[in-house]
């Protein structure tokens, strides 16, 4: 996937931008609001088992995947990079 896909599909997902100049990708891949519309399209688990944590640790797989992409960049790398790693949501829309 590549990172003018990954913002589409979180649009797709409802994420919406601030601001009436649309999509400012630096500030999209850092918001946790589009990491959760981008895994509301790519079908990822809304919650994780945290078996005996507090509710307000609660969490998704978004967070996991924007936690990876925090890494990713601390390590040098670019985004483009992260975001080619990551499944294409039309292989989510083929579960059988």
């Amino acid at each position: 996937m590549r990172v003018q896909e990954a913002i589409d599909n979180a649009v797709a997902g409802g994420y919406q931008a601030n601001g009436s100049e649309g999509v400012r990708v630096e500030e999209a891949l850092l918001d946790t609001a589009f990491w959760q519309a981008l895994g509301q399209t790519l079908g990822w688990k809304e919650t994780c088992d945290m078996r005996g944590a507090p509710p307000e640790w609660a969490c998704g797989e978004w967070l996991f995947y924007w936690n990876r992409f925090i890494d990713h960049l601390v390590a040098g790398k670019d985004p483009a990079a992260f975001f080619a790693s990551l499944p294409s949501p039309r292989l989510a829309t083929l579960k059988v």
